[in-house]
């Protein structure tokens, strides 16, 4: 017997190799190791064996690399949360119980009470894709949005902000969050993460002013319960009476619409309201007393816009009742754009790109969906396949109204004559 074997156990130096080699995880994992040539038994390296010489075939050369990995999971599983433990639940831990748990939405607001049909709503229009496809606030709701922006400063300045920062695990699509802006606070949702110069950064959405900006992961934080009790509060709106002089709307077109409505008061008259997409159709004017200058007649006379009489009760009844709408107004959609499923901004080319795809009677009349050939425009492909399904659902409900309306209608006339 070794003279330290008979020392007390209290006074025995503690050897953590030992201890470690004799854990239940190593037991387990050396278990399956192959037998050493000529020996019954199985051979553990990690132990003092008399007498042994390492083989040098290339069957153990592979049971130590193996060995080696074993050695690596264990002692990953020694960490202080091992990696096969990191579930969600563990990430959970750096968000504020008070704040917005993933899969949090936002709530459906309703539209303003001063968004009837052929009423006249004051507004402020605060992000322009195209005359059909822009953002508005009513002026009757700017209340709503100053006191939330007043509340989300006054928040994050009483608080540990170190503490309400969002962490990369909830750089997630859809998470909703808050976002220092411009020195101000506004509500946003993560469309993407993303990589800026070798940072976490992120693609989101400004759900109350319709607009989509790169973010650094240092600028983003969780946000608070009580913020997100109220819905979006920017409004989708489209321009009346008027069409593009061309498949799309021109960037010179966008660009002379933009300076007549961008950063200052409008009116509009409510022409429409598509209460399934959100959308709000308006005429647009600067005096709603005066009902002058009207934008749209600016764009036509400036050679800009074509002049529309969709909206016209003679041409509707034509149409059977229904308004037609022009396809450079229904797509792309607005969640496209929201999501940035349709990459804002955009060039001409790429324009031109989608024209081909959207105008082709193969799409709109067959309702064949598209194959884009960019495989980043996956997201794409897909939104614009799911939209067809939904048109050609409408649409072919439509024509048989038409078909039939059509017969009822021959139908007199023979009896007539």
């Amino acid at each position: 017997m070794r003279f330290d074997d008979m020392l007390p156990i209290k006074n025995k130096e503690y050897n953590h190799v030992d201890a470690w080699l004799s854990t239940p995880e190593v037991l387990n994992l050396t278990a399956h190791l192959e037998p050493h040539q000529g020996s019954a038994t199985q051979h553990n390296p990690f132990v003092e064996t008399p007498n042994y010489e390492p083989n040098d075939e290339p069957q153990q050369q592979l049971s130590i690399e193996r060995l080696t990995d074993d050695f690596l999971n264990v002692s990953d599983c020694n960490a202080a949360v091992p990696k096969y433990a990191l579930s969600d639940m563990v990430f959970m831990i750096d968000k504020p119980k008070d704040a917005v748990p993933l899969g949090t939405e936002f709530p459906i607001k309703k539209l303003p009470e001063t968004c009837g049909v052929d009423k006249i709503v004051k507004l402020f229009i605060v992000k322009v894709y195209s005359p059909f496809q822009f953002w508005f606030h009513d002026a009757d709701e700017m209340p709503l949005l100053n006191n939330l922006t007043n509340d989300m400063m006054n928040f994050f300045y009483s608080i540990k902000k170190t503490r309400w920062q969002l962490t990369k695990f909830f750089l997630k699509p859809g998470y909703i969050c808050a976002a220092s802006y411009e020195s101000s606070w506004r509500r946003a949702r993560i469309l993407r993460e993303l990589v800026d110069d070798g940072h976490s950064a992120a693609l989101v959405y400004f759900v109350d002013f319709g607009s989509c900006e790169q973010l650094s992961l240092k600028d983003l934080y969780f946000l608070d319960k009580s913020h997100a009790v109220l819905g979006p509060i920017a409004l989708r709106g489209t321009i009346t009476d008027v069409y593009p002089l061309g498949f799309h709307w021109p960037a010179k077109a966008t660009r002379a619409f933009k300076d007549l409505v961008l950063q200052r008061e409008m009116h509009g008259i409510v022409r429409e309201i598509d209460k399934q997409e959100r959308i709000v159709f308006l005429n647009l004017m600067y005096n709603s007393q005066l009902m002058e200058p009207n934008i749209s007649k600016l764009l036509i006379n400036d050679r800009m816009a074509g002049p529309s009489y969709n909206y016209d009760p003679k041409v509707r009844v034509k149409n059977y009742g229904r308004r037609v709408r022009y396809l450079r107004e229904l797509l792309p959609t607005f969640d496209m754009l929201e999501a940035q499923l349709f990459p804002t901004p955009t060039s001409e080319a790429f324009e031109k790109e989608f024209d081909a795809i959207i105008f082709s009677s193969r799409f709109y009349y067959d309702y064949l969906p598209p194959k884009l050939a960019n495989p980043f425009l996956y997201e794409l492909q897909n939104a614009l396949t799911a939209w067809l399904d939904k048109y050609k659902k409408n649409n072919q409900s439509w024509r048989r109204q038409m078909r039939a309306k059509k017969a009822e209608q021959a139908k007199k006339q023979r009896r007539s004559t």
